[in-house]
This record gives structure tokens, sequence and C-alpha cells, in this order.
């Protein structure tokens, strides 16, 4: 466990403290706070990109995007009537 948690104090995300013969270990906002912005700069990212893959799958095709291999699903059951 302690290899663990110096690997994330390391790397800015948890603080530690010597209380006596007890360590203490918290998260240290400032390292949770870049790692925040790195993800959301990251999924940005990647949603934009993937945006502007089905804007030009959608203008090149004329209809939406279909994932390989999938077709519409066609009901073969019938309405209920109601009474």
């Amino acid at each position: 466990m302690s290899k663990h948690l110096k690997v994330l104090q390391n790397a800015g995300l948890v603080e530690h403290s010597a209380r006596g013969t007890r360590n203490l270990y918290s998260i240290a906002p400032d390292g949770l706070r870049e790692l925040q912005e790195y993800l959301i700069g990251l999924w940005d990212v990647t949603l934009q990109s993937f945006a502007e893959y089905v804007a030009t799958s959608e203008s090149t095709s004329g209809s939406p995007v279909e994932s390989p291999g999938e077709s519409p699903v066609e009901s073969t059951a019938e309405p209920r009537s109601e009474g």
C-alpha cells in the first residue's frame, strides 16, 4: 500500500504528513485540479473529433452513421388493441 501512496504523492495527487508513528495521507487539491483540467481537455478534443467525424459522415452519405454490420430492426410483434 505504501508504494501506491508514494507514487500518488510523487504525482502530486496526495499529500503526506507524519504524526508520531502514523502516516497520514490526504488528497492534494492542486494535483487533482491539474488532473481534472487534463481530463476535460482530453474529452473536449475527443468529443470534438467525434462530432467532426459524424458531421463529415452524414454530409457524404446523407444519412446518420450506422455501425458496420448494423441494420435497422423491424418489429414482428402485432400492435396491441386496447379494449
